[in-house]
């Protein structure tokens, strides 16, 4: 999932903490059920498919040094595309917007690789 990498960063996951402790769950599939419905032809391959994967799956991570990381995924649903995270603790509020594979180099020279797993399909 894409928005756990940047919370993991920010809470210094694998850097003097990891996490401990994950439930899991998703809501029932429907959405790419009903988009197969209304947008493609009879007969078409897709429509015959029986999606399976939920439509929004949330995920509750306990680190071991106690920090809680609430993660929702969600492809299906109507809404606005948005690729802020949202960090919230005892001080303050801290939301930023998340830009592919970019960071701020604060010294030495960058050396990068970039992979990105989407599904095809």
């Amino acid at each position: 999932m894409h928005g756990l990498g940047p919370l993991a960063w920010y809470l210094d996951v694998n850097r003097g903490d990891r996490l401990e402790y994950l439930v899991s769950m998703s809501s029932k599939a429907r959405g790419m059920d009903l988009y197969a419905r209304e947008h493609l032809a009879e007969g078409h391959p897709k429509r015959a498919r029986k999606y399976l994967n939920g439509d929004v799956n949330s995920s509750l991570i306990r680190t071991a040094n106690g920090a809680t990381i609430i993660l929702k995924h969600d492809t299906d649903l109507p809404r606005p595309y948005s690729r802020t995270n949202l960090v919230q603790g005892t001080r303050g509020i801290y939301r930023v917007s998340l830009r592919h594979g970019v960071s701020r180099i604060r010294s030495g020279s960058r050396h990068t690789l970039g992979i990105i797993f989407h599904d095809a399909a």
